[in-house]
């Protein structure tokens, strides 16, 4: 994943970072946040649709709202859409099964309880495994 999208954020309905990654993105990542709830909502009360990405000539920025979470990624416009929404709706599958729908509904909006979230939801399946064989190789060797 990390090759085809450049930047992930995971946000808060209220705008809260729960989660980035980034590479290459200028701003700072709360106001970032910001931003994108804000022009999501602005979009949503003005227009009555959902923001769904915002580009540049050099870069696209997609967002899939589920269950008051925003998953937000760039990527270069040279990256076919389709696969880079693919990849931002598999970062999503995987924090739902490490969050589940129930817990979140019960969340209380503190972000205590995404401290021990695992950066691997970021990595894509083949980095996951060949890490997966290099620390096996190593506890033989």
């Amino acid at each position: 994943m990390s090759s085809i999208l450049r930047d992930i954020f995971i946000i808060t309905e209220a705008g809260k970072v729960i989660k980035s990654k980034r590479t290459t993105f200028p701003m700072e990542k709360d106001l970032f946040a910001m931003l994108i709830t804000a022009l999501y909502d602005f979009v949503k009360i003005s227009f009555h649709k959902q923001l769904a990405m915002v580009g540049t000539r050099i870069l696209r920025v997609d967002i899939i709202k589920k269950y008051h979470i925003f998953f937000v990624a760039s990527s270069s416009i040279q990256i076919k859409h389709k696969k880079a929404l693919k990849a931002l709706h598999q970062i999503a599958e995987k924090f739902f099964s490490h969050y589940s729908e129930h817990n979140l509904k019960r969340w209380d909006g503190c972000l205590n309880i995404f401290h021990e979230f695992d950066a691997n939801i970021f990595k894509s399946n083949q980095e996951l495994i060949g890490e997966f064989i290099i620390q096996h190789w190593r506890a033989l060797v």
